[in-house]
């Protein structure tokens, strides 16, 4: 389990390279992904709630949505500091 999330932040690392072109905006997304999922995890066991297939799936959709925000918002801000 441990090899296939490192394997997926390597694929979702090489990506985010490509599209923005700088390793410290990569490692600023790849850092929130999993500061979020401990987060969620952390809200989760704090309300008693448990994991399962729905929450699992659930992650699995939060994460796309993270990385296709943060490098928007960062590509915004990187447009806007070059302009001034």
């Amino acid at each position: 389990m441990i090899r296939e999330g490192a394997i997926a932040a390597g694929l979702t690392a090489m990506m985010i390279l490509m599209f923005l072109g700088n390793w410290r905006l990569t490692l600023i997304i790849l850092v929130s992904i999993p500061l979020s999922i401990i987060a969620a995890i952390l809200i989760m066991y704090a309300g008693g709630q448990t994991l399962n297939t729905m929450t699992l799936g659930g992650f699995a959709l939060a994460v796309g949505i993270l990385v296709d925000n943060a490098t928007v918002v960062i590509e915004n801000i990187e447009r806007h500091v070059g302009m001034g």
